[in-house]
């Protein structure tokens, strides 16, 4: 099994190869719902051309193009595969594709020489950046579920992590555990550290007791929680993490693109959130598609349960309850700007994004969700029965 996103942001600016990759398993037939709220008729057809990476949650475009609903909204979907997020920038600039995939974060190093680059689309939160415990340490999920506060689960959390050992990959996830120590109030005098050149062994030292808690890759997360859920626990996220943790994949437009193009990013938002919903409440539907695309694209060979496992486990595809709940609402500490923040802050001290740039203006997604929310016939197509 392989895995794409294997190792933490240390230097920010190229810290996401991203979370893994399925694929497609040919055209679903699904109809999203017999009134499609296609502005200007079914006669008229805006092709949108998108550059994706072979990973879990761009792959989901693909089942949105075959499944018929890009069709129902007057979208037609035609898909180039760019594993790197400059190679898309770069196309996107000359304008020979109109949308492509990146992430919050992947921006900074080119708003300089493209200060038309738009971050339009909050597709999904990539989960990946968690602690792994032994199953005698505090859960903030289970906590929170159990009816805790979750200001109250973050403090218990914390609380615990004084005195104890952590075991990783100094070099790939040291930034990780400095950012989560900051965000609980502790230092590095406060724990201990066993540094492991290799990621796997460090997990397997986890396992043998070495270590009262583990940080690490995506692959060797994933393996620890299906492999030995009655002794390993996921004890959280960015809520326990911080805003180091938070990491949102998104799509990218060109803004002269966009100045005509307006809705049709109010509809390609309303498409992913009714993929979301599929993703979240029929997954047998969408898995298939998902594990073909990037089977083929990446050269892994994730079978169908280790995609439903990711998908659940790792990333949080954007729905319009997440994205009102958490994405952008301001009282959440998924809020999207804590992200966007704290890694634009971290890109200027590296020397990665000029202190001048108007970091804010190429970062409109919220803008769009609103414009998605004030329309009243896209919002109950994407609530409308799934088939």
């Amino acid at each position: 099994m392989k895995f794409i996103r294997d190792s933490a942001p240390s230097k920010l600016r190229r810290r996401m190869a991203a979370a893994v990759a399925i694929a497609t398993a040919g055209v679903i037939g699904l109809s999203g719902c017999s009134a499609s709220p296609s502005a200007g008729g079914a006669e008229e057809v805006t092709t949108v051309k998108m550059a994706l990476q072979p990973l879990h949650q761009y792959a989901a475009w693909e089942f949105a193009e075959q499944s018929g609903m890009a069709e129902e909204l007057g979208l037609n979907l035609e898909f180039t595969w760019l594993p790197q997020v400059d190679t898309a920038v770069q196309s996107l600039a000359r304008q020979d594709l109109n949308v492509v995939s990146t992430c919050t974060a992947c921006n900074f190093p080119y708003l300089k020489q493209s200060p038309n680059l738009r971050d339009a689309m909050i597709i999904s939160q990539f989960k990946g950046f968690i602690l792994i415990g032994h199953s005698d340490a505090p859960s903030y999920q289970a906590l929170v579920a159990g009816g805790a506060e979750p200001e109250a689960a973050r403090k218990e959390v914390h609380s615990y992590l004084a005195g104890k050992t952590f075991v990783l990959r100094e070099s790939a996830f040291g930034a990780l555990l400095n950012g989560m120590l900051e965000f609980a109030g502790l230092t590095r005098d406060d724990i201990k550290v066993v540094d492991v050149a290799d990621d796997a062994r460090a997990a397997q030292a986890f396992l043998q007791g070495e270590a009262d808690f583990y940080i690490g890759s995506l692959a060797q997360e994933s393996k620890l929680l299906r492999e030995y859920p009655n002794r390993v626990v996921n004890v959280g996220g960015a809520e326990i993490i911080g805003p180091g943790g938070l990491w949102y994949d998104t799509m990218a437009v060109d803004q002269r693109w966009l100045s005509n193009n307006e809705d049709t990013v109010v509809k390609l938002t309303a498409l992913w959130a009714r993929v979301a919903r599929y993703v979240n409440e029929k997954p047998d539907a969408v898995v298939p598609t998902i594990m073909k695309s990037v089977n083929e694209r990446s050269g892994s060979s994730f079978e169908d349960g280790e995609i439903e496992q990711i998908l659940n486990d790792f990333i949080g595809f954007a729905s319009l309850e997440r994205w009102e709940a958490d994405t952008f609402n301001p009282s959440s500490e998924l809020y999207w700007r804590k992200s966007l923040n704290f890694y634009a802050a971290q890109n200027v001290k590296d020397g990665v994004l000029p202190a001048d740039i108007d970091v804010n203006a190429h970062y409109v997604a919220e803008d769009y969700y609103k414009k998605l929310r004030e329309n009243q016939e896209l919002v109950d197509w994407i609530k409308a029965p799934l088939k």
